[in-house]
């Protein structure tokens, strides 16, 4: 079981691509240019999933 999540952030906006990253083990996966406020969201979110399973 993984203790942190894993947010991919890549250029590459291809489906192939997203599958790839949830293949290798990522929670979610970002386009670049990130915005900044979309990106704190996004790790908030996955943060907060993964500290109500950890209780």
């Amino acid at each position: 079981m993984k203790t942190i999540p894993i947010l991919a952030l890549t250029a590459h906006a291809m489906e192939r691509e997203r599958l790839r990253a949830f293949e290798a083990g990522c929670d979610d996966y970002m386009v670049k240019p990130v915005d900044l406020l979309a990106l704190l969201a996004q790790a908030e979110k996955l943060l907060q999933l993964y500290t109500s399973q950890a209780i």
